[in-house]
């Protein structure tokens, strides 16, 4: 988004549509846009600004929502709009704060309401009343993106919120050491990551970013695009030092120790506010969950290659030997370079060295006198064999006979 540039029109009469009112009575305290659910609030995404009761429970979650007195609905003709009446009486925020985040309810507006046009915010608030109007177009001037473009996908529409909040960097900042951190895990073609930001704090040059994080390594196997190793939701603070130029660098990462002393080591990590969050982290799963899958669906467009994602595991087909026989087996993949990247089941798995895509594959078979045979070989995409291991079990231990 472009540096914020706001215009208001500071009205003071009373301005009414009349086609729709609605009376507001108690609801819950959201006032600071940085609270919002983003997956709730996608969901009330609407083509008509007539929709008076998706639009009444969209304004409830929106900054102010608890001191929202009544909403009335243009629909008669073009340009639609709506009037919505606070009571902000008995609030110590300053004109200043309250006009940023009527500007941030606007925007989230004009990009979930299709075709609402206008917008005005009518409050009492210190002894004045006062008006607050928004147009379409006005807001559209202040955006990289059209409009519309926030509405396209939840991933979209989470990059808009960041922006509102003052937090884009930062949530770049964020993917890109979750992913860096990614590399600590099990080897796998493509690192995705999954975050919340419950929130970002800023002192000189340093930020710290209070996340829940995940990570998810990916690989082809039996020509699935599956989730091989990775992370669940983890409570997990960030700190970044800012340069000259605005970029950010990782300072510090720090994720809450195990077992016994995990629930002292999160409320040492994060503020008393986000504990009821990171204390149950796990409720977050789902979410980060589809923006790995999100993020390798479109790593698969990348390289133009149509498969089935998957973030759980796959069932695979076991190698049918005993269980002495097999536990040599994975003995021996832990020793040996070419063995480590066959499949440890009676299939396949990708692995991309220096570049080039080759396919390991692990298959069983008989000899003339009923003895197990295990083929390892190592294939182009074409099916051309590169190498190719036998191995017959005899005593419950692997031999190799070519």
């Amino acid at each position: 988004m472009k540096k914020s540039i706001f215009v208001f029109s500071l009205l003071v009469a009373v301005m009414t549509f009349g086609v729709f009112f609605y009376e507001k009575n108690d609801f819950k305290q959201n006032v600071d846009l940085a609270r919002l659910g983003e997956e709730e609030l996608f969901s009330y995404k609407s083509k008509y600004v007539g929709d008076a009761s998706n639009v009444s429970r969209l304004l409830d979650q929106l900054a102010f929502g608890t001191y929202r007195r009544s909403l009335s609905l243009q629909t008669v003709k073009e340009p639609y709009g709506m009037t919505v009446h606070y009571d902000m009486e008995n609030t110590e925020m300053g004109l200043k704060k309250i006009e940023k985040l009527l500007y941030d309810n606007a925007v989230i507006l004009f990009v979930l309401i299709e075709n609402l046009d206008r917008i005005t915010f009518d409050m009492n608030v210190d002894a004045k009343h006062v008006s607050y109007s928004f147009e379409r177009e006005q807001v559209q001037k202040q955006m990289d993106e059209h409009l519309s473009v926030y509405a396209k996908d939840i991933d979209r529409f989470r990059s808009l919120l960041y922006a509102l909040k003052g937090v884009g960097d930062v949530e770049k900042a964020v993917g890109e050491a979750i992913k860096e951190h990614g590399k600590t895990y099990g080897k796998g073609e493509y690192i995705t990551e999954g975050h919340i930001i419950l929130g970002a704090e800023q002192k000189g040059n340093e930020v710290k970013a209070y996340t829940i994080a995940s990570v998810g390594v990916f690989e082809f196997q039996d020509g699935i695009f599956a989730i091989v190793s990775g992370s669940g939701a983890i409570p997990t603070v960030m700190t970044f030092s800012i340069d000259e130029h605005g970029q950010y660098k990782l300072i510090a990462y720090e994720e809450p120790l195990d077992g016994d002393a995990y629930a002292k080591s999160v409320k040492r990590m994060f503020p008393k506010k986000y504990y009821s969050q990171v204390l149950y982290a796990e409720k977050y799963y789902d979410e980060l969950a589809k923006q790995q899958e999100r993020q390798a669906r479109e790593y698969l467009k990348q390289i133009g290659r149509d498969a089935k994602v998957s973030t759980s595991y796959v069932e695979k087909q076991p190698l049918n030997i005993s269980v002495e026989a097999m536990n040599h087996f994975l003995t021996m993949l832990g020793s040996d370079p070419f063995l480590s990247k066959c499949p440890d089941w009676l299939g396949t798995r990708e692995v991309i060295e220096q570049g080039v895509r080759y396919v390991y594959e692990t298959s069983q078979s008989k000899t003339n006198d009923e003895r197990d045979v295990i083929v390892l070989r190592k294939m182009k995409e074409d099916g051309t064999v590169i190498d190719m291991r036998q191995y017959v079990i005899e005593e419950n231990k692997l031999k190799r006979i070519k």
